[in-house]
């Protein structure tokens, strides 16, 4: 009780932009539930309604949390996605935006891609039927291969002649090969077979995924690792996961917007972050 008497003593006396700034600086470091207690704080001071989206973004998120904490109740992608809306809600609403206008926006996109899927399938099924449709069904439509022209050859194969050995041959034989009549090449027949080592397959080389967390000032900025473009997973305005491969040494992460930022880091396993200041 002490502890929040103090909270709320010390949010009274915070304004809007300190409370905009704190929670900023949170969401940075990765602390989502931090940033979601300080936006009730903050949308107490704006209207009831924004008070009323913070208080259900930070239920929805608290309650993904503790289910991905059971270990069995839900993935770790689900819990991805969930942490990954609480942050556009925030950023939502410190824009001053409504949480339901931004569920009606993707509600609509989401129906327009069902739309088209489903004018692809109906393409595909028309496509289909045309080409059974005109297939022909009768073996007489289908044209028959041409008749194989079968040569006579049996005129120009010339039987070898045998020639009876002379004296000198006799005295002198040597061994020749049946076919071209000719001796073999010096050393033909006689050379071992080269032992051949076997090529030693390098191990496949990992990926990992790592949480790039910008300002919200670079949130439109591109991203490099390595002086190349990010592969880039999920994009929201201020967490970036991308894809990495494994290096024996430091990745270089790059924000680029006018000016580079640049952050050093050795990434060996998955869900790795890292912070890029954009000042």
């Amino acid at each position: 009780m002490k502890q929040q008497e103090g909270n709320a003593s010390l949010y009274s006396a915070m304004t809007e932009e300190k409370f905009k700034i704190s929670i900023r600086k949170e969401l940075e470091e990765g602390s989502v539930e931090k940033a979601l207690k300080l936006l009730i704080g903050y949308a107490q001071k704006c209207s009831p309604r924004q008070l009323k989206d913070a208080t259900s973004l930070r239920a929805a998120f608290i309650n993904a949390k503790r289910q991905y904490e059971l270990k069995g109740v839900i993935t770790k992608q689900e819990y991805d996605l969930a942490f990954s809306k609480a942050v556009n809600g925030i950023q939502a609403i410190l824009g001053g935006e409504h949480l339901e206008e931004e569920t009606s926006q993707s509600t609509g996109k989401n129906r327009r891609t069902l739309l088209l899927y489903i004018m692809v399938i109906v393409v595909a099924v028309v496509i289909a039927s045309a080409g059974y449709l005109l297939w022909p069904k009768s073996k007489g439509e289908i044209p028959a291969d041409p008749p194989i022209e079968m040569k006579d050859t049996s005129e120009k194969t010339e039987a070898p002649i045998l020639k009876e050995a002379t004296e000198e041959e006799k005295n002198n034989p040597v061994i020749t090969h049946p076919a071209t009549g000719r001796p073999p090449a010096p050393g033909a027949g006689n050379q071992p077979n080269e032992n051949k080592s076997p090529v030693e397959e390098s191990p496949p080389v990992k990926a990992f995924t790592v949480r790039v967390l910008v300002d919200a000032d670079c949130a439109d900025s591109e991203i490099y690792v390595d002086g190349k473009p990010a592969d880039v997973i999920e994009s929201t305005p201020l967490v970036k996961t991308i894809r990495v491969m494994q290096k024996d040494i430091a990745h270089i992460f790059e924000i680029r917007n006018g000016n580079t930022r640049t952050v050093k880091k050795l990434i060996t396993l998955d869900s790795q972050r890292v912070t890029i200041p954009c000042k």
